[in-house]
């Protein structure tokens, strides 16, 4: 199975693009692929006790989007997944930089790992940590 954002091409060189926007407080769209007859089915990512999710009211589903389209670069251009979540809170975002990350998430569904990066918590400091030394 994958999880999105999914690309694809097909023979004609035609692109579809599966993504979500505005995942808040909601499972994560899981996509298993029936190759003999070549149809997605979706599912909501477990938890690690396999629950599908957990839901109070009020609560909103996240968009699930298609894109189709006859050049790769209009995915990337598109504003569509922006358009679909909400603005961002903050109104200076000079303090983010972007990192390499390899994410934990599949280990923390399965019970292995914690999502925190490190349990050393009280050491952390935001805009100051360089997490490069920080220790898992």
């Amino acid at each position: 199975g994958v999880q999105t954002a999914l690309q694809m091409k097909t023979a004609d060189g035609i692109y579809i693009n599966i993504h979500e926007a505005a995942l808040v407080d909601y499972s994560c769209m899981h996509l298993s692929l029936d190759d003999k007859n070549l149809v997605f089915t979706s599912q909501l990512t477990p938890d690690a006790q396999g629950n599908m999710a957990h839901m109070q009211t009020p609560c909103h589903t996240p968009w699930r989007t298609i894109m189709v389209v006859d050049d790769a670069r209009k995915v990337l251009a598109s504003r569509l997944i922006l358009n679909l979540n909400e603005p961002c809170k903050y109104s200076d975002t000079s303090w983010i930089k972007p990192v390499k990350y390899i994410g934990v998430w599949w280990e923390m569904i399965g019970g292995g790992k914690q999502w925190s990066y490190t349990n050393d918590l009280p050491s952390v400091k935001l805009g100051e940590t360089d997490y490069t030394k920080v220790k898992p």
